[in-house]
């Protein structure tokens, strides 16, 4: 009875806690804001522009210099949910909550596959519920906004699990499904195939077993004879949008690596204390493999600052595996030594790392902050003003907000993140002075975008009038000034 009271005790707790964060999550879906993380605003472009064209990839060197940064999926999905709930094409705040709410599902999909996944390892439920709730701690803005990131991690605990699986089992079924979800992943969000071939590789040497190896072998085959089957659907686009334009990484990395290096310490050092203790204490090979998978992710997830917001990503990638790894450590403490004290003990220092990990959902504070109603009926205004006034014309509008709210064949795209990025190149703007790019883009230059456009937009304030007097003086002159907002046309 005494070993029964300290798990019910801990499940009611840690099953608190998860509905606590899930509720705080939620908050985020009717956020009015443009943006709660990751350009969110033009991943709502891609949803709109796939429902009203019915393709994603389209020429990134030509106005309107359409560039779509991710592969498809997660795109076909949520189209695909729109259609059903018959949401208008131009409903643009309705793709905001349908892409918010539908990666509120996949996160909870997360977790209860989490859980699962914590079973199959045999790991009690009070365990695989704390581990579920110290995954959720590191959810990132990125997976709350509607981009693809929440169905990627979705997709990378399945996959995990099906190898999981396999390893139990030895079912070739669950090696062939692992193959397939591992696919899936990398089409909703390419950068998954670093992390993914790291799983594959860790489970090939950890275990050895030479399938993991052949089904990593067969899982990049698969995957680039996909792409390539894309690109010939697409005109010749795919690669050039997913690849070619979208390769960006900063030479002010040593910074960025030490302040990652912090963070993934901060949050891992008593977890790894705990579980480094686990080991000497009970000598468990799978906790030992487990640990040297998530140190791999964690190596991972720094390495990878060297472009911008990947860490982001990555970071979410290694608390997943560090969360199971936690769970197993606390299994084989109990297990050794099955007694109420070291039930007590070994839960007090789950307790423990909640509270030193609580500070990882600070970043909904800064969300919620973002929230700006008169911003989004500013945008709406300017842009119905533009659709009336000057509906042939080619607008430049600085603020990306515009994108999704105007005609594809109105507002220049993509190109101008990577024009933005060089104007507070030359300008030395927060701190971007050090952005280095990669690509054909670089070589368009400034000189042709300007050319083409017919129709500037600028919001009203210093850093704007800077640019303009250095860049468009020459080439525009005032229009109207609407909701804060200066609009310019060619002389």
């Amino acid at each position: 009875m005494h070993l029964k009271r300290p798990g019910i005790l801990f499940t009611l707790l840690f099953s608190g806690v998860i509905i606590y964060i899930l509720y705080a999550y939620s908050g985020t879906i009717f956020l009015q804001s443009i943006n709660i993380g990751g350009m969110e605003e033009v991943n709502i472009y891609y949803s709109k522009l796939l429902r009203e064209k019915g393709s994603l990839y389209y020429d990134t060197y030509h106005f309107p210099y359409s560039l779509t940064l991710y592969t498809p999926v997660y795109f076909y999905l949520t189209n695909l949910i729109q259609d059903v709930v018959k949401m208008p094409l131009d409903d643009v705040w309705g793709y905001y909550v349908s892409g918010r709410m539908i990666n509120f599902v996949f996160i909870t999909l997360s977790a209860a596959l989490l859980l699962y996944l914590s079973k199959t390892k045999k790991i009690p439920i009070y365990t695989g519920l704390f581990s579920v709730g110290f995954f959720l701690l590191h959810i990132p803005e990125h997976s709350l906004a509607a981009r693809p990131d929440a169905m990627k991690d979705f997709l990378f605990i399945l996959s995990m699990l099906m190898l999981v699986m396999y390893h139990k089992k030895q079912g070739m079924a669950w090696w062939w499904c692992s193959i397939l979800f591992s696919i899936l992943a990398v089409y909703v969000k390419q950068d998954a195939v670093v992390y993914l071939s790291a799983l594959w590789f860790s489970f090939a040497v950890l275990y050895r077993n030479r399938w993991y190896l052949y089904g990593m072998g067969l899982f990049w085959t698969l995957t680039i004879l996909i792409a390539f089957f894309i690109q010939q659907a697409t005109n010749g686009y795919f690669f050039e949008n997913i690849i070619f334009s979208n390769v960006e990484f900063s030479m002010d990395f040593l910074p960025r690596w030490w302040r990652d290096i912090q963070t993934v310490g901060g949050y891992s050092l008593i977890p790894f204390a705990f579980i480094v203790y686990s080991i000497f204490k009970t000598r468990s090979q799978e906790l030992v493999r487990w640990s040297m998978i998530s140190l791999l992710f964690g190596v991972l997830a720094v390495m990878t600052s060297i472009k911008f917001g990947a860490s982001i990503n990555y970071f979410t990638t290694y608390f997943i595996v560090l969360s199971l790894t936690i769970g197993l450590a606390l299994k084989a403490v109990i297990e050794k030594t099955p007694s109420a004290i070291s039930h007590m003990l070994s839960f007090s220092v789950l307790v423990l790392i909640l509270i030193s990990n609580i500070s990882a959902m600070d970043h909904l504070k800064s969300i919620r902050e973002k929230a700006d109603p008169e911003k989004i009926h500013a945008i709406e205004t300017v842009s119905k003003h533009l659709l009336l006034h000057y509906p042939d014309k080619k607008v430049l509008a600085l603020d990306q907000a515009f994108i999704p709210f105007l005609p594809y064949e109105m507002v220049s795209k993509g190109f101008h993140l990577v024009f933005q990025q060089l104007l507070y190149s030359k300008f030395g703007f927060e701190g971007s002075e050090k952005i280095v790019l990669i690509g054909e883009s670089e070589k368009i230059g400034l000189k042709k975008i300007i050319s083409e456009v017919d129709c500037l937009v600028l919001e009203d304030n210093q850093r704007s009038d800077e640019i303009h007097r250095q860049f468009y003086a020459d080439a525009f002159k005032f229009e109207t000034k609407i909701a804060g907002y200066n609009v310019y046309l060619k002389e």
